[in-house]
């Protein structure tokens, strides 16, 4: 007996790939403006302290 293969069609490749890519659009600059204010705001109250001088 001869075993089937399943192969994915292009189009669903290409709408993985369309997600991903957006995916990426969408999470990468919230992540990078949240990473940016807690090291602001690390910076600020870290020197501001009088207790670690």
């Amino acid at each position: 007996m001869a075993e089937e293969v399943s192969i994915q069609s292009p189009s669903w490749s290409r709408g993985s790939s369309r997600t991903a890519i957006l995916g990426t659009l969408l999470a990468v600059p919230p992540t990078a403006a949240a990473s940016g204010v807690v090291d602001e705001l690390r910076e600020r109250y870290s020197e501001a302290s009088p207790e670690d001088s």
